[in-house]
């Protein structure tokens, strides 16, 4: 019997029907109509690298992932049995990887692509010949109705096209060709946006000007953040203005499915209508708009930059004076006058910016304008709008990421999705009919197009990049990164659009660093590093975590043998390195890399992430290995840090519990053992407000400070028996004598920050003697040096003190502006105790400012947190909150105020803050 063979060349037919022959082979049925429908999709689109995901979304909408990806896996097994039979020498026909597919055009050719091509060239009989009928008769597809519509339009206007004389011999002369021989075809029009468009007016304000001073722009930027649709909105916009913005032509060239410069020729010639060349020499683009001023949007260039079509560029730009190019496009062309614009993600608001600025944002404008879309009544309560601005901050404010997460809000909630973002691509992306297989219907997709751009050296190094976090300069990378010429490597990929740069701030560079100038600083947009971190080999993972660890510990440790703070934009660096290390199993280097910081957490603060990162590592210390061990040795101090830091935050408990174990890990070490007395000591007067029983502690601190000649430590305990004798004696001046003492020793021993914090408690003296005014003047001096320190969490302590100071005084609105200011500080440093303090105060000024209900409401607040967080409160406090509660009571009454203390104490922290700052303003005149 005679087996039917295959030649080696599948045609795949469309119009008309459904088929495939190769040779004697002729399939005319598929195993399932998913099975024909991916290989229709494949096949529609050649160029395309097709994620897999992608294609189950659009396959098999209503199936769970994991459901989807094996039926996918099962289609493309019967595609392969069947066009690609055992035994057969033939290449592939479908071309596979773990993350996409794509049709090996070697081996299948399309009708569909044939018809088009044949379209694009001006071969209209061909044309007509191979349009058989409409596109896949009797599947029911959206996404196959719309091409099937955008086919059949083309056919439409085919069909009044005259047809084309035969063309002329080389030697007889030809005239200049019309233009408009083929009627307007679809995609001489730019896209068709039903939406708005949010946060441009600065970019289509300035690109007219732009256009009409260069003749070359090219908008650069990363995919999805609306480069097409930019250009899209200036194009109309001109189109309406009365003169057309200075042009005589203006005209959309889309560029996507052109790969070199044979397909840009072509394209042109069907968006500006032209017909074919008449005798090879013909330039039917030059013929065309000599003597016009045109302008041309070409649209997703990227694929493109390659000498021939730049050749071909820089040709048209130079015979054609009035042709000017708006160029979108993910990487630079590079020829000579071309003037880049960049447009970066949407500018998101500050924090703690209100409701209105939240909602006028154009990111969150953005989310709700797409969400409403979808779900009319979509709203976002203000309590909710700080979780918007997080997931929003979260997606880079890249116009896309927003899109594709907004539509997704039927099924997630905005803190749904902020959580779902750990798997961003399962979340960024069209779901269901939604998804059309552009490259925009998911950001794993557009990501994945400016990836395969890159040849393999930079795709290693951008998924090596992914180490960092934040920012990092060529310096970095090139201690971090196997890779030679770093500077070269990253300016390419700048000029890609994969990572940005950020210049240097125009202050001079930090003192001591006088001679290593400021650097620029390289980033990547959140949704690129997840895309190329999957992309990085598991096996090099840990050497680049290690060697990037390495490098910010020696940076760390030269700051501090330098006596010079850390650069903020380093620590997102900082938090990676620690992470990394507690993942990695090295707590020991987290902790080291910590200690090395210690300064930097208690002059500028440390997120609570990181605080419970810190405590990870400790816990996961082994601390029952020998004393001399290097775990061991570093127990003792790390403890200790985590001590002070947990008191800042309001930890009380855990204050107390870290200060313990240093105490145990330091055994018999005199240094550690005294230090971690003083620590116990500190934390002990603060949270239970009382001194008995804590000079035995000192003492025995003294002793060992002397016994371990050990200084600093003996400055340390004198400063402390100030402290003690200043809140719970009766002798501020001799307080005053060993805080003087003590502040003396560790200016000699170098310790300036240490000095200036006692400065304060000099200052809290003069309080005790009731010496308002000077202490006033004091007060304001602790807070000028503190800030020329850059000493943020000191500057907290002499705000307080002077809205202490203002309030002694009778000035009740300077005082609460005081307490404002060290409220809303404490706050943003995650500065627990010195916000506690601010919210305390505010209730009494409130009271006597006749605001009766908001005193109560933060004074109940403020005694249940202060219980909560710290600990004792003693019969002064107790006597404080009396008083302001009978204030309250004598102008609200006493059933109103006990309303107003019930409501206060269920606030929540977020809650209070709101109310203090939003109170915050007095009324012109004071109250007795």
């Amino acid at each position: 019997m005679h087996t039917p063979q295959a030649t080696g060349h599948w045609q795949l037919r469309l119009l008309g029907g459904l088929e495939a022959r190769n040779g004697e082979l002729h399939i005319t049925r598929f195993v399932s109509r998913p099975t024909a429908l991916l290989l229709v999709r494949l096949a529609l689109w050649p160029q395309r690298m097709h994620a897999r995901e992608e294609l189950v979304d659009l396959l098999w909408p209503d199936a769970p992932l994991d459901a989807g990806r094996n039926r996918l896996r099962q289609a493309l097994a019967a595609l392969k049995r069947m066009l690609e039979p055992p035994g057969s020498d033939a290449p592939p026909v479908i071309l596979a990887d773990r993350q996409s597919l794509r049709i090996n055009t070697a081996a299948l050719s399309c009708d569909v692509q044939a018809f088009e091509t044949a379209l694009r060239e001006g071969r209209f009989d061909a044309a007509r010949a191979l349009y058989q009928g409409e596109l896949l008769p009797g599947f029911y597809d959206e996404w196959v109705h719309e091409e099937r519509g955008r086919l059949a339009a083309l056919a439409e206007r085919l069909a009044a096209a005259p047809a084309l004389p035969a063309p002329s011999a080389p030697s007889a002369p030809v005239a200049a060709p019309p233009i408009a021989t083929l009627p307007p075809v679809e995609t001489a029009e730019p896209p068709s946006y039903l939406t708005r468009l949010f946060g441009r007016d600065a970019e289509l304000a300035q690109l007219p000007g732009l256009l009409r001073e260069h003749r070359l722009v090219t908008l650069c930027g990363p995919g999805g953040c609306g480069k097409t649709r930019l250009a899209t909105e200036l194009l109309q916009r001109l189109r309406a203005a009365p003169d057309g913005g200075g042009f005589d032509l203006l005209a959309f060239v889309p560029l996507a499915e052109c790969s070199d410069a044979d397909a840009l020729r072509s394209q042109l010639r069907v968006s500006l209508q032209l017909p074919p060349p008449q005798r090879e020499a013909a330039d039917p683009l030059a013929t065309a708009l000599a003597g016009r001023r045109v302008l041309l949007v070409l649209d997703n260039a990227e694929q493109l930059v390659s000498a021939p079509v730049l050749e071909l560029i820089e040709g048209w730009l130079g015979r054609l004076p009035g042709l000017h190019l708006l160029v979108t496009s993910r990487r630079v062309l590079g020829l000579p006058g071309e003037r880049e614009k960049v447009l970066p993600p949407l500018p998101l608001p500050r924090e703690g910016s209100d409701a209105a600025a939240l909602r006028a944002n154009p990111g969150i404008a953005l989310f709700i304008d797409r969400a409403r879309a979808l779900r009319p009544d979509f709203q976002v309560p203000e309590r909710q709008l700080a979780a918007l601005l997080a997931l929003c901050r979260a997606l880079d404010g890249l116009p896309l990421a927003i899109e594709l997460a907004a539509a997704r809000s039927r099924a997630f909630s905005i803190a749904e999705m902020h959580a779902a973002l750990t798997r961003p691509f399962e979340l960024l992306q069209r779901t269901g009919a939604a998804a059309r297989g552009r490259r925009h219907d998911s950001l794993q997709a557009a990501i994945d197009w400016s990836w395969r751009l890159l040849d393999p050296a930079q795709q290693a190094l951008l998924a090596a990049l992914a180490v960092f976090r934040g920012g990092w300069t060529a310096d970095d990378a090139q201690a971090v990164c196997p890779v030679d010429d770093a500077r070269a490597r990253l300016e390419a990929l700048v000029a890609d659009s994969l990572l940005t740069v950020e210049a240097p701030p125009d202050e001079d560079a930090d003192e001591g660093a006088a001679d290593k100038p400021p650097a620029l600083r390289f980033q990547m947009l959140e949704g690129i590093r997840a895309f190329v971190l999957e992309r990085l080999p598991e096996e090099q993972r840990p050497a680049l975590r290690a060697a990037h660890r390495a490098h910010f510990a020696a940076r760390t440790e030269a700051l501090r043998a330098a006596d010079r703070v850390l650069d903020d934009a380093d620590l997102p660096n900082i938090a990676e390195a620690l992470r990394s290390a507690v993942d990695d199993g090295v707590p020991g280097e987290a902790l080291a890399l910590a200690l090395a910081l210690s300064t930097h957490w208690n002059s500028q603060g440390i997120a609570p992430e990181l605080l419970a990162l810190l405590d990870r590592a400790f816990d996961a210390l082994p601390l029952d290995a020998e004393p001399a061990a290097p775990a061991a040795e570093g127990a003792a101090p790390a403890a200790l840090m985590l001590a002070m830091l947990h008191l800042t935050a309001g930890h009380g408990q855990q204050a107390r519990g870290r200060a313990a174990q240093a105490l145990q890990a330091a055994g018999s070490r005199p240094a550690l053992r005294g230090q971690a007395l003083c620590a116990r000591v500190r934390i002990a007067f603060e949270l239970d407000r009382q001194g008995s029983g804590l000079e035995a502690a000192l003492d025995e601190a003294a002793a060992l400070a002397q016994r371990a000649g050990a200084p600093a430590l003996s400055a340390e305990v004198i400063g402390l028996r100030g402290m003690l004798l200043l809140r719970h004696g009766d002798d501020p001046l001799r307080a005053d004598q060993l805080l003087l003492e003590a502040t003396a020793r560790h200016r000699a021993l170098g310790q300036g920050r240490e000095a200036r914090r006692l400065q304060f408690e000099r200052a809290c003296c003069l309080v005790r003697q009731r010496r308002w005014h000077e202490a006033l003047i004091e007060a304001q001096v602790c807070e000028a040096a503190y800030r020329d320190a850059g000493d943020r969490h000191q500057r907290l302590s002499a705000i307080n003190l002077q809205g202490v100071l203002h309030a002694e005084l009778r000035q009740w609105p300077d005082a609460l502006r005081a307490y404002r200011r060290c409220a809303q500080a404490a706050w943003a440093l995650h500065n627990h105790y010195w916000l506690a303090y601010a919210l305390w105060n505010h209730g009494r000024n409130l009271a006597r400012l006749r605001r009766p209900e908001t005193a109560a409401l933060l004074m109940a607040f403020s005694q249940r947190f202060w219980a909560t967080h710290f600990g004792t409160i003693d019969r002064d406090d107790l006597r404080y909150v009396r008083r302001v509660r009978r204030l309250a009571e004598c102008q609200l009454g006493r059933a109103a105020t006990a309303i107003a203390w019930q409501r206060g104490e269920a606030l929540t922290l977020p809650q209070a803050i709101g109310l203090a700052l939003a109170e915050s303003e007095p009324f012109a005149g004071q109250t007795p």
